[in-house]
C-alpha cells in the first residue's frame, strides 16, 4: 500500500515536470492571447470587455462582443482564471497558463480517485492515472491558456460524484428492503 502512494506521488511529480517544463517557453497562440488580454481587461473594468479604448479584440469580424463591447464568444471561467493569476503573480505567459497547468496536475490525482472508488483497485488507478499523465493531446491541452483543463478536471470529479450518487442510492435501496416496516 505505501508503494502504491510512492507511486501515486512519483506519478503526480512525473505530471507536473511534463505539464510545467517549459510552459513559458513560446508565446501564447491566437486564442490564449485573446483569454490573456480578455483577463487584463478583467482586471480593469471587471468583465470582460472587447474594447479598451485603444485596442479591440476580436477573431470573427465583430459578433463575438455585443454592442457595449461586453465578450460574448467564449465562456468566463477561462478569463477570470487568468484574470487571478495575473492579480497574484503579473501579466506573462507562464502566468496566463499557470493556473491551467494546476488543473492538469490535479486532475492526473483526480483520476486516481475516481478509478480507486470505481474499481478498488489500487494498481488499475495507479495505471490510468499514468496514462492519463503520459497522454500527449492531454498534456498539450492542459498547458493551454483554456479551459480544457477546467472541463478535464470538472469531467472527473462529475463522474465522482455521479457515480457515488448512484452508489449510495442503491445502498439505500437496497437496504430499506432488508428491513422490516413498521405500520402504524
Amino acid at each position: 500500500m505505501t508503494s502504491l502512494h510512492g507511486a501515486l506521488a512519483l506519478l503526480a511529480e512525473l505530471g507536473t515536470l511534463l505539464i510545467f517544463a517549459n510552459l513559458d517557453n513560446r508565446y501564447l497562440w491566437d486564442d490564449e492571447a485573446e483569454t490573456a488580454l480578455l483577463a487584463k481587461s478583467v482586471l480593469r473594468a471587471g468583465v470582460p470587455m472587447a474594447w479598451d479604448g485603444r485596442d479591440l479584440i476580436s477573431q470573427e469580424c465583430g459578433s463575438d462582443y455585443d454592442a457595449n463591447y461586453l465578450w460574448r464568444q467564449t465562456p468566463w471561467l477561462q478569463v477570470y482564471l487568468t484574470a487571478l493569476s495575473f492579480r497574484l503573480f503579473g501579466a506573462d505567459t507562464l502566468t496566463a497558463r499557470l493556473p491551467f497547468a494546476v488543473f492538469g496536475v490535479r486532475s492526473i490525482v483526480s483520476l486516481y480517485v475516481l478509478t480507486l472508488s470505481l474499481f478498488e483497485d489500487r494498481t488499475l488507478a495507479l495505471l490510468s492515472a499514468a496514462l492519463l499523465a503520459l497522454s500527449v493531446p492531454f498534456l498539450l491541452h492542459v498547458r493551454q491558456d483554456r479551459y480544457y483543463a477546467v472541463a478535464v478536471f470538472a469531467s472527473i470529479w462529475v463522474l465522482y460524484f455521479y457515480f457515488a450518487l448512484f452508489r449510495d442510492r442503491l445502498e439505500h435501496v437496497l437496504n430499506r428492503r432488508g428491513r422490516p416496516r413498521c405500520v402504524s
